[in-house]
């Protein structure tokens, strides 16, 4: 069985197609800002341009991770959904992967000091910007770059993303979610009575 499968026309009905299609130039673009974001990081660290070598290693760390990740993780479950109509635990597994993608699109947009240093986004191009060399307004230039892909990653991804909940929603899952957690809070009362029925019936004979 292979790594990577995608083969959109065979495996993915034509209303979907879409769809998916749309989620994997997100993807792309995301392993593109991977990319990008770790070569400019490269070059500021063998240059002296500020950045640290603790740094870096972070940097290879979100880039090592987050390629294989991002397509294992949201990808591929955006595929099965479009391909069989997944119930709502398939749903909401893809919800929460894909909103850690945002959250990174937002954290590599931005670059902010201390949590999202090891990113070339908008603060560390305005860093670049400011200082004096053309060496900084290179690096400030493909920060630009950097940024104005995860921006392009972002705003794509909240697109799949409210795609994605639209079908959920027209297909049902909200209600089905609601009636799974009344059933889910049911059996926990139910399961919570019975305890206590159990721990009143035990109570040793010698206590008043």
């Amino acid at each position: 069985m292979p790594l990577v499968h995608y083969d959109l026309r065979n495996d993915i009905p034509e209303q979907q197609q879409g769809l998916v299609k749309t989620g994997f130039y997100c993807w792309l673009i995301a392993e593109a800002g991977y990319a990008l974001n770790l070569l400019v990081m490269f070059l500021m660290l063998v240059t002296g341009s500020g950045v640290k070598f603790s740094t870096f290693l972070f940097t290879c760390m979100a880039t090592g991770a987050g390629i294989p990740l991002s397509w294992i993780c949201w990808f591929q479950a955006l595929y099965n959904l479009a391909q069989t109509d997944s119930g709502i635990f398939a749903n909401l597994k893809f919800f929460f992967h894909f909103s850690f993608h945002l959250l990174f699109c937002a954290l590599a947009f931005l670059s902010p000091p201390i949590i999202g240093d090891f990113n070339a986004g908008l603060f560390q191009m305005i860093y670049e910007f400011e200082k004096e060399g053309g060496i900084h307004k290179f690096f400030g230039f493909l920060c630009l770059m950097n940024t104005l892909i995860w921006l392009a990653c972002g705003l794509l991804s909240l697109w799949v993303l409210q795609w994605t909940f639209r079908n959920f929603r027209s297909g049902g899952g909200i209600e089905a979610t609601q009636q799974a957690g009344a059933s889910a809070l049911i059996a926990a009362k139910a399961s919570m009575n019975t305890f206590g029925s159990m721990a009143t019936s035990q109570k040793p004979s010698g206590l008043p």
